[in-house]
């Protein structure tokens, strides 16, 4: 698992380069199974409850046993963060904050294509925290 100077040995989602610049490059994705999970504004958390990074790294079966109903499953590249989409409003007075209000953010791993190729076949997961979701297809940059 992992990468040595750019090169990704995991495998990666179908997808077709739709153009190549010299810094990124854009990619068409279509549709794909994920593990995902989510957690707060304030941050992924600093031991192994309730961190996303360990959840899902523990439903594929990265520390040990798989927490899940079926197998190991290979890690994929890559992994997606994504954070709530914002949302632009007028100003008001006063501005209040509530902490258990925050908009969560999602950690996806994304499942290998040449295992997986509907949500059926894919072991549930046995922590509640951890979803099996499918993306719709996507540009991405």
């Amino acid at each position: 698992m992992g990468s040595v100077f750019g090169a990704i040995h995991e495998e990666m989602p179908p997808h077709t380069d739709v153009h190549k610049a010299e810094t990124y490059t854009v990619r068409r994705y279509e549709k794909r199974l994920a593990a995902m999970t989510t957690y707060g504004a304030g941050g992924w958390g600093n031991s192994k409850d309730n961190v996303p990074f360990w959840a899902l790294a523990s439903y594929i079966g990265v520390f040990g046993n798989p927490e899940n109903t079926g197998e190991k499953i290979p890690m994929t590249a890559p992994v997606l963060v994504e954070a709530p989409a914002s949302e632009q409003i007028a100003m008001t007075a006063p501005v209040l904050v509530d902490p258990a209000e925050e908009k969560a953010h999602k950690m996806m791993f994304i499942l290998p294509a040449s295992k997986y190729s509907s949500i059926e076949q894919v072991p549930k997961p046995t922590n509640p925290a951890v979803q099996i979701v499918e993306l719709p297809s996507t540009l991405q940059a």
